[in-house]
């Protein structure tokens, strides 16, 4: 399940203007809303995933101290439960995948935020591949590296930037226990 958020929320969340929020709409993996507004147009919906990571862990923070509403039993309909729970959204990594997640993003921050590193830009004469090629020197990684994160985080954002664990970790990729029992079999004289 994605979390979208309205403009006022993500205002909200990146300390910024609404109309900021609006002009860079760009930037933002967006949805148009099911229902229309006042004005008869159906409003962006932003995705959680395209905001910048103090934007997602600020997200994250406030939907850890939201108020569980304990609604009487005899206010709830009978066999229902009487709780109004949400279930938790947003990312969810364990600490070391979180810390990985957040060096490469560190790594890639300035072809994110480009506003913040005004020097690197002018630096590498305005040119992506040039400031690419500058980062992949300073951290020791290769630029392919940095355009595999850098599109992982626009496809996801911080959870996208986590690699991916094998399903069959420490299993032979080609041969299952049947098979190789059945090969083994068919190779050695009876």
């Amino acid at each position: 399940m994605r979390s979208l958020l309205t403009k006022r929320e993500v205002a909200e969340l990146m300390e910024r203007t609404p109309r900021w929020v609006g002009m860079n709409a760009l930037r933002f993996e967006t949805d148009v809303s099911d229902r229309k507004s006042r004005n008869g147009r159906a409003p962006l919906l932003y995705h959680l995933s395209s905001l910048p990571p103090e934007a997602q862990r600020e997200w994250a923070r406030r939907q850890t101290e939201k108020v569980v509403e304990i609604v009487p039993a005899a206010v709830a309909a009978p066999g229902q439960l009487a709780l109004a729970l949400t279930a938790p959204a947003g990312p969810n990594l364990a600490p070391a995948d979180r810390e990985e997640a957040e060096r490469r993003f560190r790594v890639i921050e300035p072809l994110v935020a480009p506003e913040r590193h005004r020097a690197l830009w002018l630096q590498c004469g305005e040119r992506k591949g040039a400031l690419i090629a500058l980062l992949a020197g300073q951290h020791q990684t290769k630029p392919r590296t940095i355009y595999n994160w850098l599109k992982a985080w626009n496809s996801g954002g911080l959870p996208a930037l986590v690699s991916k664990d094998r399903a069959d970790k420490g299993r032979p990729r080609a041969f299952n226990d049947a098979a190789l029992d059945f090969i083994l079999a068919a190779a050695l004289p009876p």
